[in-house]
């Protein structure tokens, strides 16, 4: 979860997933089927956080799979070009929860001798929690930086962050390209909105 761990922290919201993500790497080498119980629990409590804040109704029993759906229908991503990428989430997130079902002895009272007490071993768990560490980043990522920036006004300008503006040209000071000094704002406004949209939305979160 190294990856996953760095976008909680910056976008401090989403600090109490740590809860999950602890969980995950404390089960993943003794109870890798507890492991991908919280790993399911993750992307649900990812989902569902997305889904209230944006105001769109799902029902409280909706498995994983439902969720995540949802989420891209939410974030306008369904009929994109992350298209494919949405529909791999839906059933990448439908076969995490068959699994989960499948060998978390935890989730439901079973016989001694069933199919659970069968352990998933090598590669294979760690491309299952690599799986989910890569919908929710991407979640993460697309919800704080994509979404904000397809939702803006057409005519929101660059004039438009003037405080933002102010704080990056006070923090890093003008910029000399052959000679001629730029303020740095402006210069990455130009050239990488995202990256642009990415600062805001840090800054937004610093203050």
């Amino acid at each position: 979860m190294e990856k996953l761990k760095p976008l909680i922290e910056k976008y401090g919201k989403w600090k109490g997933l740590k809860i999950y993500l602890d969980k995950i790497e404390y089960f993943l080498d003794a109870d890798f089927g507890a492991a991908v119980g919280c790993a399911k629990s993750l992307i649900e409590c990812i989902c569902k956080t997305i889904l209230d804040e944006q105001n769109h109704v799902y029902e409280k029993d909706s498995n994983v799979n439902q969720l995540v759906k949802k989420t891209c229908i939410a974030l306008k991503i369904e009929n994109d070009l992350v298209c494919q990428f949405a529909n791999a989430m839906v059933t990448a997130s439908q076969k995490l929860g068959e699994i989960r079902n499948a060998i978390d002895t935890s989730s439901h009272g079973h016989s001694l001798s069933s199919e659970k007490s069968k352990k998933l071993e090598g590669i294979t768990v760690y491309f299952l929690i690599n799986s989910v560490e890569t919908i929710a980043c991407f979640l993460l990522e697309f919800y704080e930086i994509e979404h904000p920036l397809r939702n803006q006004p057409e005519d929101k300008s660059y004039d438009s962050f003037q405080d933002f503006n102010d704080y990056l040209d006070n923090l890093y000071g003008d910029i000399n390209v052959v000679g001629v000094s730029y303020p740095p704002s402006e210069l990455l406004y130009l050239i990488d909105q995202i990256a642009y949209q990415n600062k805001y939305q840090e800054y937004l979160g610093s203050i």
